[in-house]
């Protein structure tokens, strides 16, 4: 159902697409019910959790596969967490950014909550929408980064290490929402780490950079 493949540049990631009778299904299902939107203004964009179990399973049982194959990623860069945590916690949104008459900045460099395992974006893009909010993977070690394009059906999961940093290119004047599900699986029992955007040194640095990719 799910075709992914592993890469560690600039960091450990996973990335491919969804079968695409599931792909459609979901996007049949959308759901845009004003009572159900949480509107987030850190993040420009409204949130609608997903009830549906023939989604919810099925990204729940990819978040747990990512899990397990990140297992000696979570070893490695966090070597005091002993027995790999269960995620009790999944849950998946259909998200949107509005569209827009001028343009907005979209979120900052940042780390994902340290009590999240995996975070996974699965994008919607209309076919007519060339209006930016691409994903840019930073690596604050080797100071390496790559760019995720928002594209139709491309989804990324990645385990939360702490040199997992991303951020996203601008939204430009566009008459479309962008439009994405979010895979979220957390666990109440761990919290990976405590990172905070002020300990994150190469902050200003990496933003005079980044422009060259919007």
């Amino acid at each position: 159902m799910i075709n992914v493949k592993y890469t560690e540049y600039p960091w450990p990631h996973f990335h491919g697409s969804f079968d695409d009778d599931f792909y459609g299904y979901v996007n049949d299902m959308w759901s845009t019910e004003e009572s159900e939107k949480k509107w987030n203004n850190a993040k420009i964009r409204f949130n609608i959790k997903i009830q549906n179990p023939q989604i919810t399973d099925t990204l729940t049982e990819v978040g747990n596969t990512i899990i397990l194959w990140s297992e000696d990623l979570y070893k490695k860069h966090y070597p005091e967490l002993g027995k790999l945590p269960i995620a009790d916690n999944a849950h998946h949104l259909f998200s949107e950014n509005p569209p827009s008459e001028t343009g907005y900045d979209m979120r900052k460099l940042h780390l994902d909550n340290g009590n999240k395992m995996v975070s996974g974006l699965w994008y919607f893009r209309d076919p007519d929408d060339d209006d930016g909010g691409d994903l840019i993977l930073y690596n604050p070690v080797t100071k390496e980064k790559d760019i995720f394009k928002y594209d139709t059906n491309k989804i990324v999961l990645f385990p939360n290490l702490p040199i997992s940093w991303h951020t996203i290119t601008r939204r430009e004047k566009s008459k479309y929402p962008r439009r994405f599900v979010c895979l979220v699986m957390e666990s109440s029992t761990v919290v990976l780490h405590n990172y905070k955007l002020e300990n994150f040194k190469d902050v200003q640095t990496y933003e005079k950079t980044v422009n060259h990719y919007e």
